[in-house]
C-alpha cells in the first residue's frame, strides 16, 4: 500500500515538474536596471564625475510559475511568443541576432559621436556571415548557419551591402557560386537562383546576413572602448554614444544630474524606437533617474500609470543632436573645446 502511494505521488511529483518547467509559448518581460555607463565605456580625454545610464529590461521565455507571475506582476509584460521572435526563427537564432545588434550599436555609438565631434574614425570592414538558412529556398541544403561568404561569383564581398550588391545583378533562376569559409575550410558552392517572396524579378537566395566582426575605431590615440557584457539588443546606442561624448569633451553634459535613457542609434545620429518602453522607464525611477531620453516614437507606447515614473522628466528625441541640444540647454556643439587627434 505504501508502495502504491508512493509510486502516486512520484507521479504527481514528475507531472507538476513537467507542467512548470515545459515552455508555455509566451515570454515575460520585467524591468531590468538603470546601468551606469561610466564602466562600460572606456577610455577618451576626460573622466567625468557623472555618467549616462542605458537601461535594461529582464526577458524571460516562460515556464508555467514565471508566466503567472507575469500576469499578476503590474511591472511586467507579457507577450506571445510571435511577438517577440521574427516568423520562421528559432530561439537560439534570434538570440544571436540579438547579440549582434549590441555590437552593431557599439560601432554605430563610435560613427555618430565621431561625426558629432568631428573626430576621424577607422574601420575593420568584418565579414559576411550567415545567421539563417530560410527553409525551402535557394540555399537551403548548401550553406549552412555560421557560414562565411567571401566572394560572389569571383567578387569579394566583406559587408552584408555589398553581397546584396553582387547578388542583386543577378535574376531568378540563374546560376552563381559562393566562395565561402566553414569550420576554418574555404569551399565553393553552386545554387540556382530562387525569386523573391515579395518581388518574383529580384533574385533570393534565402538567408539572414549580418556584419560580423566589423569594428569602428577612433582614429589616432582618442581610443573608446565599450563593454557590455551579456546584455544585447540595439537599444543601448544613444545612451553609449552620449557617454562617448562626455569622456571626449571637457564640459561634463550629466552635470550632477541622474540621466537614463534609451533609443538605437545609426551612424548619422538618427534616434531609433526600442522595445520594453515601460518597464525601462520602471526601472530608471525605481533607481531615482531625474531625467529620461526616449525615442520619439515610443511615447505612444506608454501604457503605464505615470505615477510609476512620477518626479521623472520625459525628453522624446529623435536625433543625437536633439539629446545634445536639450543637455546644452538648447546651445549647439561650439561649446564643446575642441578634441585633439
Amino acid at each position: 500500500m505504501k508502495k502504491k502511494r508512493f509510486i502516486k505521488y512520484l507521479v504527481i511529483l514528475i507531472v507538476a515538474l513537467v507542467l512548470a518547467w515545459y515552455p508555455t509559448g509566451y515570454y515575460c518581460v520585467f524591468p531590468g536596471e538603470a546601468l551606469n555607463l561610466s564602466d562600460v565605456v572606456k577610455g577618451g580625454r576626460y573622466q567625468p564625475e557623472d555618467s549616462f545610464h542605458m537601461t535594461t529590461v529582464t526577458m524571460i521565455r516562460a515556464n508555467l510559475p514565471v508566466l503567472l507571475y507575469g500576469y499578476v506582476n503590474a511591472s511586467a509584460r507579457v507577450a506571445p511568443e510571435e511577438d517577440v521572435l521574427p516568423q520562421g526563427w528559432k530561439v537560439d537564432e534570434y538570440n544571436q541576432y540579438t547579440k549582434y545588434q549590441m555590437q552593431n550599436s557599439h560601432n554605430n555609438a563610435k560613427e555618430a559621436s565621431a561625426k558629432w565631434l568631428n573626430i576621424p574614425i577607422s574601420e575593420i570592414p568584418g565579414r559576411v556571415r550567415t545567421l539563417r538558412i530560410i527553409d525551402g529556398q535557394a540555399s537551403d541544403g548548401i550553406l549552412e548557419s555560421q557560414d562565411i561568404i567571401m566572394a560572389v561569383n569571383g567578387f569579394e564581398v566583406n559587408s552584408v551591402s555589398k553581397a546584396v550588391e553582387q547578388l542583386s545583378q543577378y535574376s531568378p533562376g540563374q546560376t552563381i557560386e559562393l566562395q565561402i569559409e566553414r569550420n576554418s575550410e574555404v569551399k565553393v558552392v553552386s545554387l540556382v537562383l530562387g525569386a523573391h517572396p515579395e518581388d518574383s524579378s529580384r533574385a533570393f537566395i534565402g538567408v539572414t546576413l549580418i556584419n560580423d566582426e566589423r569594428l569602428v575605431e577612433y582614429a589616432g590615440d582618442n581610443k573608446i572602448t565599450i563593454e557590455t557584457g551579456r546584455i544585447s539588443g540595439p537599444s543601448a546606442g544613444l545612451m553609449l554614444t552620449l557617454e562617448i561624448i562626455n569622456k571626449m569633451t571637457e564640459i561634463d553634459l550629466a552635470s550632477g544630474q541622474k540621466i537614463a535613457g534609451t533609443g538605437t542609434i545609426d551612424a548619422s545620429g538618427k534616434v531609433g524606437t526600442i522595445g520594453g518602453i515601460n518597464q525601462k522607464l520602471i526601472a530608471a525611477r525605481r533607481q531615482g533617474m531625474e531625467i529620461f531620453f526616449i525615442p520619439q516614437d515610443n511615447v505612444d507606447d506608454i501604457i503605464i500609470d505615470e505615477e510609476k515614473y512620477e518626479g521623472m522628466k520625459l525628453v522624446p528625441v529623435e536625433t543625437l543632436e536633439d539629446a545634445l541640444n536639450y543637455l546644452y540647454d538648447n546651445q549647439r556643439v561650439a561649446e564643446i573645446l575642441p578634441v585633439a587627434v
